[in-house]
């Protein structure tokens, strides 16, 4: 790559930039509402760069992202978003040179005091990841709209509507549409803080089913629910549901070939705190854990209950130090149309030095497992990080992360190794050092 050239494109493109919306704009008021240019010039060295024909020769690439914010109150709401453009220009790999656009808009209602609360949001994100669920690098498009809406019946009774929709389109696997929406009743305060919720919710999943078994992911979801919430101290609560649930999927998604899967399904949960703040001031707790079926079960993927949540714990040990523990298992739908079952644990410090310089170092490990293919994966990180803001408008800093994988699960005749073995990355094994460094302006 000619780093000159790209240098210079960088630098006229923000020139351009800045010129422009300064014209127009004048980066202080547009329309009643505040505007912000904030770029981020950043240099990465990837010893290992997944998604090459040869990833242990690694890369450098460089990028640069203008990214315009907007932040308005409206009267009794909020409106908030982004305009950005993220471009990137590789060494060796060149083939990955893009230019991502991403924006977002945000209307946000009163918390409290109306009947009516609620959010609503749009948003559009062209990015390039590392998926390590397939060990390749993706090019995706996906569009996203969500809003959830609480109305207040009376003084214990509310309505609350929670909807969303996605579509990724990917360069390569699966492109994937999911849609949900539920309606809920609750009836608040009754036996001493004890609240009763009935849901009804609908799901719709689809994909083109570029998958181990060629097979188009074509979903449809409806369950009904009743759940039971009830204060336990301080400001922890827990929740029991239970719920009868009607999948009718595409029989070719399974190897039983069924095409209906219903049944009951149960969820406890715990909210809030678990560690009261009046005995521990200096620990910050949360938890929320359940146990339930998967909402959008991948290739071959039965629905099998299962466990999942998260769990937090962050220590104030001193007033510049900071120590957290995390604690986090999900199941998700890949790119290629498999659940995968991820469970992690991270421990992180950070430390404020001075009022302008902070640092901070991390460790963690996370397991991947893919129900019915015998593809796991056990993957070791850790990294360090020091950020320094110059003055108001510039900031910059450096980090380094390393990551070492370990994949079991290369068998010929396995449906994990016909689904990504076609397209040249079979499960393996690496061992991964990134570096960055970083340059932010504001203005």
């Amino acid at each position: 790559m000619n780093k000159t050239r790209f240098q210079l494109s960088a630098i006229l493109t923000t020139v351009l930039a800045s010129g422009f919306v300064s014209a127009s704009y004048g980066f202080g008021e547009f329309a009643r509402g505040s505007l912000l240019l904030e770029t981020t010039a950043r240099a990465t060295y990837d010893s290992y760069f997944i998604g090459s024909n040869d990833p242990g020769a690694g890369d450098y690439y460089l990028s640069l992202h203008p990214n315009l914010k907007y932040d308005r109150k409206a009267g009794l709401a909020e409106i908030s978003g982004y305009l950005g453009v993220d471009i990137l220009r590789y060494d060796k790999n060149t083939s990955y040179n893009t230019e991502n656009v991403s924006g977002l808009i945000n209307v946000k209602l009163p918390d409290t005091g109306y009947r009516i609360t609620g959010n609503i949001s749009l948003s559009y994100v062209e990015s390039e990841n590392v998926d390590f669920n397939v060990l390749n690098r993706i090019k995706e498009k996906a569009t996203s709209a969500a809003a959830d809406f609480n109305y207040a019946l009376g003084l214990k009774m509310s309505l609350a509507e929670n909807f969303s929709f996605t579509h990724i389109d990917r360069d390569k696997f699966s492109d994937q549409t999911m849609f949900h929406n539920d309606i809920s009743y609750r009836y608040s305060n009754f036996l001493e803080d004890t609240s009763l919720r009935l849901t009804e919710s609908f799901d719709r999943t689809k994909s083109n089913g570029n998958n181990g078994l060629g097979a188009d992911l074509d979903q449809t979801s409806n369950s009904v629910s009743a759940g039971v919430n009830r204060h336990i101290f301080g400001p922890l609560s827990g929740e029991a549901v239970v719920g009868y649930r009607f999948l009718d999927r595409s029989h070719n998604e399974t190897l039983l070939n069924k095409s209906h899967f219903n049944g009951l399904f149960y969820s406890l949960n715990l909210h809030g705190p678990f560690l009261p703040p009046r005995y521990f001031p200096k620990i910050e707790s949360s938890a929320s854990i359940t146990y339930e079926q998967s909402q959008n079960p991948g290739i071959n993927d039965t629905g099998e209950k299962t466990v999942t949540g998260d769990v937090r714990l962050a220590w104030q040990a001193r007033p510049e130090t900071k120590i957290s523990f995390d604690a986090n298992r999900s199941v998700e739908l890949t790119a290629t149309d498999l659940s995968v079952d991820s469970s992690s644990l991270n421990l992180s410090v950070s430390e404020n030095i001075g009022y302008n310089t902070s640092a901070g170092a991390s460790v963690g490990y996370v397991w991947r497992t893919y129900p019915h293919t015998d593809r796991s994966d056990d993957t070791f990180t850790a990294g360090l990080n020091v950020s320094h803001h110059f003055n108001k408008y510039w900031s910059g800093g450096i980090s380094y992360q390393y990551q070492d994988n370990t994949s079991k699960g290369d068998d010929p005749n396995s449906l994990y190794y016909y689904g990504i073995g076609a397209f040249g990355i079979n499960p393996h094994d690496f061992s991964r050092h990134l570096v960055n460094i970083f340059v932010t302006n504001e203005f």
